[in-house]
């Protein structure tokens, strides 16, 4: 990436769009401080941005890292400040029509797959006994899935939400199946209640932390050590079990080594940051 090319296209596709770079920043999760960066050629964006940052600004990441647009005709309707409708017919990603062709492959398949167990079910016992078992799991995995499959990486927190609200159905059908043994709901839930509050705070994390990934990265592994705890925790008073091991005691120093490992690399980099470019500059 030429960022003496870059940061000029990026400054005159948003203003091409009328987006501020307050905008543009909030559109992206990073502040406006970096999209000053990327325009001014002080720093480029994370190789994460580039894909959600070419679509903000309507064209290819091929584009964006070239620094040029491809035609003469779309560079001269940026230099007008007009909207490049040639650049936004470009960025329509080529993606979307093999993620449409994956959700339909799919779905056709946990379709298939539970008619499959269905139809083996009846023709041996004459009955729905051992299929409801993969069908609930088929019909699970199929709504938690069918936004990743539908828009990629912009489907991950409708994957969560569903995830969310379909777990504790989930499970309580499969104590149904089981005839409500006694331990399943209450181990069950109180792992699904921590396996959430876990993804969610990754989620988080990685979303508010986009621009200081090893921080990010800190954060997780802090995270991984309270869902260790957490888990140990529930299954003492559930079923009593030694609240800790020496495994356990094994997997928290890790993740608590992994975590000051990150901490000292983020420091690093916002220090050499820093050095680099210091605030007057960026308040310029």
């Amino acid at each position: 990436m030429d960022i003496q090319k870059t940061g000029p296209l990026i400054r005159r596709l948003r203003e091409a769009h009328g987006d501020t770079q307050k905008a543009l920043a909030e559109k992206l999760h990073v502040t406006d401080k970096a999209v000053s960066k990327w325009e001014r050629g002080l720093s480029c964006p994370d190789v994460s941005l580039l894909e959600p940052l070419a679509e903000q600004l309507g064209i290819s990441v091929a584009e964006l890292l070239q620094g040029a647009l491809n035609g003469p005709s779309q560079n001269s309707s940026i230099e007008s400040s007009s909207m490049p409708q040639p650049a936004k017919r470009l960025s329509q990603p080529t993606s979307s029509a093999f993620q449409k062709c994956a959700f339909c492959v799919c779905t056709f398949l946990f379709l298939a797959s539970g008619v499959i167990c269905a139809v083996c079910d009846l023709a041996v016992f004459g009955a729905f006994t051992w299929s409801l078992y993969p069908i609930a799991s088929l019909v699970f995995a199929w709504a938690i899935l069918s936004p990743l499959l539908q828009h990629g990486r912009k489907g991950i927190l409708g994957s969560l939400v569903s995830l969310s609200l379909a777990i504790f159905p989930y499970l309580f059908t499969l104590a149904w199946l089981l005839h409500m043994p006694t331990l399943f709901l209450p181990v069950s839930f109180s792992m699904s209640v921590i396996g959430l509050a876990f993804l969610w705070g990754i989620y988080w994390s990685i979303r508010r932390l986009a621009q200081r990934r090893m921080l990010a990265l800190a954060l997780c592994s802090l995270l991984a050590v309270f869902a260790c705890l957490a888990v140990n925790f529930a299954l003492f008073r559930l079923i009593h079990i030694p609240f800790l091991d020496e495994w356990d005691g094994l997997t928290i120093g890790v993740f608590l080594c992994m975590a000051v490992f990150f901490l000292q690399l983020d420091r690093k980099a916002h220090t050499a940051q820093e050095h680099q470019y210091p605030d007057e500059i960026l308040d310029l």
